[in-house]
């Protein structure tokens, strides 16, 4: 009997032992485990940089960032496919609502503000240009020889600029798109 009992507490002492060893599985949080961000691909360089900042101070997190245009990041967001978007713009009504039928509710945080720069070449006489001439550019109703130039024509600050202007497209021909040049390691 007393050889019963003793094989039992071992038995016993074995099972305990043994998970007090198993490993823990890493929880997401707010400092740890993984997370889907979809991010306005106009918001790259400082999203990687606050991402560079996050990593080093929380080793246990491993963030990752789907970089889109503004269209597609609010798709993966309204398609549940990620939960947290950075944006240069509050949702609109609609979209809330698709969040809302849902039960989802969005919270917001302003973290950036975008800006605009208008580079003119040294030798032009023109040093002033009025927000009024800039919305008829947009527009296509400028006669004028200047040429407005985006980087990226998906881009937020083009939706901006079209919500700003009151179009749905750039009319003007002379919407110059400047491809990104490859940075060499």
């Amino acid at each position: 009997m007393n050889k019963v009992k003793l094989i039992l507490w071992i038995f016993f002492a074995f099972f305990i032992v043994q998970s007090c060893q198993q490993e823990k599985k890493a929880t997401d949080g707010p400092d740890s485990g993984t997370a889907k961000f979809a991010v306005d691909e106009s918001f790259q360089p400082i999203v990687d940089e606050e991402a560079s900042v996050f990593k080093y101070l929380n080793p246990k997190a491993d963030p990752k960032f789907i970089y889109k245009t503004e269209n597609d990041v609010l798709r993966l967001l309204l398609n549940d496919s990620v939960r947290v978007v950075v944006l240069s713009r509050e949702l609109n009504a609609e979209e809330k609502k698709v969040l809302a039928d849902k039960r989802l509710v969005p919270l917001t945080n302003r973290f950036a503000i975008d800006g605009v720069a208008l580079i003119v070449n040294q030798a032009s006489n023109d040093t002033l240009i009025t927000v009024d001439e800039i919305k008829k550019m947009l527009a296509g109703q400028a006669k004028t020889e200047k040429n407005i130039v985006f980087d990226n024509a998906n881009s937020s600050l083009s939706r901006y600029l079209k919500d700003f202007s009151g179009v749905n497209d750039f009319k003007q021909k002379k919407h110059l798109r400047v491809k990104k040049q490859q940075r060499s390691s």
